[in-house]
């Protein structure tokens, strides 16, 4: 089952290569958040030295209560993040025929040969030839850009529009 428009073949569409992906980022994302634990049971007795050191002062101690509260805040929203990164489910992609027709305009200004890299671009996209509509249009150009417009047309055939 192909889960994605683009070409057929590539890594990022097999879902097995997917759930791998996914399953060893997990892992290495659980590993850090575990050497980070780790590393505050080691280091502990001098944290504390510090904290007792900066307490002595108003200013200490209340840079010290911003320090945890906002500490506490950024566990809390990454343990959220990482519970909702371990739920995420990838949506199948809807069929080639379920999709919209989708019009790009490409408005071109001097734009010289670039108008027509770009216009290969668009029509090189993973969206169905088919349902794409593209449109090229030379604003008042005093350059070259209609040459290559009239070009991209001749060589993209039905799928481009030009208008000068």
């Amino acid at each position: 089952m192909n889960t994605h428009l683009g070409h057929a073949g590539h890594w990022a569409g097999h879902p097995v290569a997917k759930s791998r992906n996914l399953l060893a980022l997990k892992l290495v994302v659980s590993l850090a958040v575990l050497s980070a634990v780790a590393a505050g049971v080691v280091f502990g007795e001098q944290a504390n030295a510090v904290v007792d050191q900066l307490c002595r002062t108003q200013a200490g101690r209340t840079g010290v209560v911003l320090s945890e509260v906002f500490s506490v805040a950024a566990v809390m929203m990454f343990a959220w993040r990482f519970c909702l990164f371990c739920r995420y489910r990838p949506l199948p992609c809807c069929a080639g025929d379920e999709l919209p027709t989708c019009a790009v305009i490409v408005p071109a200004f001097n734009e010289g040969k670039q108008v027509l890299l770009t216009l290969r671009s668009v029509a090189a996209s993973n969206y169905p030839s088919r349902k794409l509509q593209i449109f090229a249009v030379d604003d008042g150009s005093v350059d070259d850009t209609w040459f290559w417009i009239s070009s991209a047309s001749v060589e993209l055939g039905r799928r481009l529009t030009a208008v000068g």
